[in-house]
This record gives structure tokens, C-alpha cells and sequence, in this order.
């Protein structure tokens, strides 16, 4: 069996895979249509400075089958987080898995962006209005609350 034979990088090239890296194609399509190796790809990619690519910017189903959150996706999943939504719902309205839920909360979590636990749906103890509680010790919705701590005992 005969080696791969090399192709130097040319302008077209390196343009051509610019113009890719910065349309967020998978490095796979990128060797794909520059019939370059994957490492290749990598290493002229990251020798010319082209940095990394922010893979939210894609939305939809990439060749490869994996699917990318758009930060809109993420927000929305931050407000259902805060009304108290479950995995399965979440999952059931992005038409996700509740693995791909709890994946995302997660990275957002490695990544160190600030996330929000989920908040029980109860009614408040003073008013009877269903809000967001924080656990336990929070059985009055945020205007009772200050209302109650601001009356002199």
C-alpha cells in the first residue's frame, strides 16, 4: 500500500480554508473539500492564527450529526430553568434528550457562566400567589417578603 501523496498549502487553499473555518464547518467537511488530513486542517488553521470557532454560532445539524444550541436556545432554557421546568419538559420543547439537557447545564457550568437553580413553582404562605422558591426557608414571594421585614416589630 502506497503512501498519501502531500499537497503543498497554497494561497487558494489557506483561503479557501479561512473562509470555512470562519463559516463554523466541522474540521471533518472542511478535509472533506480541501482533501487535506484532519490534522493538517488543524495545524495550518492554528499556525495562521485563525483562533476558535464559537460553535453556538451554528444552528442545526451539522454533517457530522451533532447539533449546536444558538445562545437564544440557551436562554430560553435559562427562563424555563428559573419557572422550574423539568429536564423532560425542556427536553420535550427544544425536541432534545433530557442527556442533552442536563449536557448543556453541565458545560454551561464548566465553562463558569453564571446558571440558575431550578426554582420549585409554590404558592406563597401570605398571599397565596405561585412563585419561584429558592428551597426550604423561602415560603413567601419577593413582595410579602420585603413587605413583612419592612414592618417594625
Amino acid at each position: 500500500m502506497g503512501k498519501a501523496t502531500r499537497t503543498k498549502w497554497t494561497d487558494e487553499l489557506d483561503a479557501r480554508l479561512l473562509s470555512l473555518w470562519e463559516a463554523n464547518c466541522t474540521v471533518k467537511d472542511i478535509t472533506v473539500e480541501l482533501g487535506k488530513s484532519e490534522q493538517s486542517v488543524q495545524t495550518r488553521a492554528s499556525r495562521r492564527g485563525f483562533g476558535k470557532r464559537n460553535a453556538r454560532d451554528v444552528i442545526g445539524v451539522m454533517s457530522d450529526g451533532t447539533v449546536y444550541w444558538s445562545e437564544a436556545e440557551i436562554d430560553l432554557l435559562m427562563d424555563m430553568r428559573i419557572k422550574g421546568a423539568s429536564h423532560k419538559e425542556m427536553a420535550a420543547h427544544f425536541g432534545r434528550t433530557k442527556n442533552a439537557i442536563h449536557a448543556l447545564f453541565g458545560k454551561i457550568e464548566r465553562e463558569g457562566r453564571p446558571t440558575v437553580s431550578p426554582k420549585k413553582m409554590i404558592p406563597c404562605m401570605c398571599c397565596g400567589v405561585q412563585f419561584g422558591s429558592e428551597g426550604w426557608h423561602n415560603k413567601q414571594c419577593e413582595p410579602c417578603f420585603r413587605y413583612n421585614t419592612s414592618i417594625d416589630v
